[in-house]
């Protein structure tokens, strides 16, 4: 069996390979058992390794069944993202580390949804300011929530997915590692918020990019980091 262990990880590799060059066609039936054992010319126990390989990465799974066989799945994002930010952590990365790969990334996301954001988003992050006021009185946990959805928001609007999976697990992984906020950083969290988007929405990506700086030069001297 530890033999068959590297050869079913290639195999597992060949596979998602073909699903991807065939276009990933999300719930389609890619062959059954005994057609991919002959495909990939390996034996029943190698493939269910693969196979056990493909599930866990949300690639594809078995259907059973008459008509079943390999089934394409969608892909998990919050999978990926909870095992990555469980990596970082057993890694130990400080905040340091934290707040420089997240500028980074919150940076060139304002820049981009300056320049490619159409109608639709900017209905919806003006949604964003109309959801909360400063004057709002919210708990720790609550700013907290409201500023990490703030930058999963704008990474999602940079129309970059690349930019948008690593915002959300810089985002989980904050979540996991810094303090919460004091109540009364709320109406200075909202106004550097409504900054950025405002220049987003005008379509001004240096001023979008000047103003997630300087944001997060808040957020390091909020979290004592150099």
């Amino acid at each position: 069996m530890a033999q068959a262990v590297p050869r079913a990880r290639m195999v597992a590799a060949e596979i998602e390979a073909d699903i991807e060059s065939e276009g990933w066609q999300v719930g389609s039936i890619l062959g059954s058992e005994p057609q991919l054992c002959e495909r990939y010319k390996v034996s029943r126990s190698v493939f269910r390794e693969a196979v056990r390989l493909l599930e866990s990465k949300r690639v594809a799974r078995m259907k059973a069944g008459r008509g079943g066989g390999l089934l394409i799945c969608e892909p998990d994002a919050d999978a990926v993202v909870g095992s990555v930010a469980l990596l970082l952590r057993r890694m130990d990365v400080d905040l340091g580390n934290l707040v420089e790969a997240h500028r980074s990334i919150a940076i060139t996301s304002a820049r981009l949804a300056a320049e490619r954001i159409d109608e639709e988003g900017i209905k919806h992050l003006r949604s964003l300011l109309e959801a909360r006021g400063p004057s709002d009185r919210l708990e720790p946990s609550e700013i907290r929530a409201e500023a990490m959805s703030f930058q999963n928001e704008i990474a999602r609007w940079s129309r970059n997915p690349v930019l948008d999976v690593f915002s959300q697990v810089l985002v989980a992984l904050t979540n996991q590692r810094v303090p919460l906020p004091s109540a009364e950083s709320w109406p200075a969290v909202r106004n550097a918020h409504c900054q950025v988007i405002d220049a987003i929405i005008a379509r001004d990506s240096a001023l979008a990019q000047y103003r997630m700086h300087r944001h997060f030069d808040g957020i390091a001297r909020a979290w004592r980091v150099g």
